[in-house]
């Protein structure tokens, strides 16, 4: 407190041997502090708005998560036409695949297709999956081609893969 009372009287000394005076002393005091208040506040902005902008980017990934998680299964839609099941995405047909080419459909776990997962299968895993996120696929083995399976994700897994085995039981006897 003894420093603080000297430069104070050094302050005083010396703006008075300037003609300072000591509203003057304090004026110049209070502009210094005025400063600090304001670089205090600055400072205080900056880190609302960094955590405000961090806010915003955890929340824009986990909108992203989720799109990626469930989102996509309503951008893929299967439909079953007179001899082909056609693969849309986004309403435009992406793939077409003849019932004749059809050796199996089976329903499997969606983690199944996971790397790390106990029920991983190795057959299926450059399968191309054209699937959202759903607890349960349906996983097709073609009877040519470089990639002989490939993965669809529709509403009801069970039906669907019937029907598909059905189809491809017809079409192979037409043919």
């Amino acid at each position: 407190m003894g420093s603080v009372q000297n430069s104070l009287c050094v302050t005083l000394s010396y703006g008075i041997a300037n003609s300072y005076t000591f509203a003057n002393a304090i004026a110049s005091a209070d502009k210094y502090n005025h400063l600090l208040v304001l670089k205090f506040f600055a400072s205080l902005i900056r880190s609302r708005v960094k955590m405000i902008m961090a806010l915003l980017a955890a929340l824009a990934i986990a909108m992203v998560t989720l799109w990626v998680a469930y989102g996509l299964r309503h951008i893929f839609k299967y439909s079953l036409g007179n001899s082909t099941l056609d693969i849309q995405v986004l309403g435009i047909t992406c793939r077409r695949l003849p019932f004749s080419r059809i050796e199996d459909a089976e329903v499997i776990p969606f983690m199944s297709l996971n790397l790390f997962s106990r029920s991983f299968r190795p057959d299926l895993l450059f399968a191309p999956k054209w699937s959202g996120y759903r607890n349960r696929v349906v996983a097709i083995r073609k009877d040519q081609g470089l990639l002989r399976s490939m993965i669809i994700s529709p509403e009801d897994p069970d039906r669907f893969a019937e029907l598909l085995k059905k189809l491809s039981s017809e079409a192979k006897l037409i043919h």
